[in-house]
């Protein structure tokens, strides 16, 4: 899978629509990566599971990640910017 991101709980917003990574064989599930699909299904955000590569985040609106001890965290790295849907993630989660 080189050029491709396999972090679990990697999270990518573009256009109003949040993208992880697929859960495969390379990608371990989690109880926070379900908990945040969840809150999304539930407040109809749309969600959608593909393969992200370096390029895909990199032209995304907002970058975050999630972890079990630190909930939802902005990746500030990629743009400097974190955006609307981390912060209502934050008040969901």
């Amino acid at each position: 899978m080189y050029g491709y991101l396999t972090v679990v709980e990697f999270f990518a917003v573009k256009n109003g629509t949040i993208y992880t990574p697929v859960k495969d064989e390379h990608i371990l599930g989690s109880t926070t990566r379900d908990t945040i699909m969840e809150l999304l299904k539930t407040h109809q955000i749309p969600l959608q599971e593909i393969a992200m590569t370096p390029a895909f985040l990199e032209a995304a609106d907002e970058v975050w990640i999630s972890g079990s001890t630190r909930e939802v965290i902005p990746v500030v790295a990629l743009n400097g910017l974190s955006g609307m849907f981390w912060h209502m993630m934050v008040k969901l989660y």
